[in-house]
């Protein structure tokens, strides 16, 4: 999955969006790991834009945030990465 934006964790909204979306990873069945790709803009023909964020949330943070609300809480990672001179987070 793509998303523009990182979560807003400082509201309940973002919170309950990236708690979401992780459920629903989680929840899918595949044999293959999934990921939500943090800076890329997905347009509706299929195309993707490479916009980057400006700013980096530690994955302690994105654990936090499930972890208060999810039990028993599926196993997920965050890393932050570089990419033509843009940073991403996965």
């Amino acid at each position: 999955d793509f998303k523009r934006d990182p979560y807003r964790l400082t509201e309940e909204e973002g919170r309950a969006d990236l708690i979401k979306d992780v459920l629903a990873m989680a929840n899918t069945p595949r044999e293959e790991s999934s990921c939500i790709v943090i800076g890329v803009k997905a347009h509706t023909d299929g195309s993707k834009e490479l916009v980057g964020i400006s700013e980096t949330i530690d994955d302690n943070e994105y654990q936090n945030a499930v972890k208060a609300k999810v039990h028993p809480c599926p196993t997920f990672l965050y890393q932050p990465f570089q990419h033509e001179g843009k940073n991403f987070g996965v």
